[in-house]
């Protein structure tokens, strides 16, 4: 029995068989075979910007009824070592807009995209940073999370993420240096600052979205953090934006794919 999000291979006139290419029956999956695949919007100050998305499906991909590493003969699913399963594109209808100052030396800050929310494969990611570079380049850093939350300063909560229990506290927030310390189940974090991310033992990320200082003579609240749990950071960067099928590159946490 198959739950969730999934997708049968077939069509009305196509069933996938042994042997077969799954591009046989369907080269490309979008909204109609999984919701994860919806349409979106994404809104900010310049207005509404409709996308869709669609995987497109690599050849080369099989079932065959086999023998795996591990001795056991059943049908499996066969991916050659190095090859994708395919291709995820996001196709934005309407163009999404922002201000751009065409800096002649460092780089312009996207104000329309910075604190956005896209929701890419049905997970929400907040845009953290967006620049514009003036050798024509441009990179997007998004991040998002299972949980997210704020903690003021030497505040401690518990969350339970994937069965698994976590305590937070809020060790140190720097009034100077927008940074921060946090103690995860008796771990104590590096110095973070906003759009960090970090790495626990057992394997989970911890990201920052905002760390927010009480100003100097505010008389109530403390310092504040904004931080994900499970957090996952995509960064996007394209070192040609003048040029059609530019130089794209695709960073998800410590993962780099290069022609994205």
């Amino acid at each position: 029995t198959v739950e969730g999000d999934a997708w049968q291979v077939s069509s009305k006139t196509e069933l996938l068989e042994l042997s077969e290419n799954l591009t046989t029956v369907q080269s490309s999956i979008g909204k109609d075979e999984l919701v994860a695949l919806a349409d979106g919007v994404f809104s900010n100050e310049k207005g509404d910007a409709d996308y869709e998305q669609e995987i497109s499906i690599s050849e080369n991909i099989e079932v065959l009824y086999t023998t795996d590493d591990d001795d056991v003969t059943s049908d499996f699913l066969v991916v050659d070592r190095g090859e994708s399963l395919g291709d995820y594109e996001v196709n934005f209808k309407t163009d999404a807009e922002t201000d751009i100052d065409y800096p002649t030396s460092g780089a312009d800050t996207l104000e329309d995209f910075e604190d956005e929310v896209i929701t890419l494969l049905g997970k929400d990611y907040t845009i953290v940073a967006a620049e514009y570079k003036a050798n024509n380049s441009i990179v997007l850093e998004l991040m998002g999370g299972a949980l997210l939350d704020t903690l003021e300063e030497g505040e401690t909560k518990t969350y339970t993420l994937a069965g698994q229990e976590y305590e937070v506290v809020a060790l140190i927030v720097s009034d100077t240096e927008s940074s921060c310390k946090l103690k995860i189940n008796g771990e104590v974090t590096d110095k973070m600052y906003e759009d960090d991310t970090t790495r626990l033992s057992d394997g989970t990320e911890v990201g920052i979205r905002s760390v927010m200082p009480n100003e100097a003579g505010e008389v109530t609240g403390g310092d504040i953090i904004e931080f994900y749990l499970g957090a996952q950071k995509v960064e996007l960067s394209d070192a040609l934006t003048n040029v059609t099928n530019g130089n794209g590159v695709l960073k998800v946490g410590e993962d780099t794919m290069d022609d994205a």
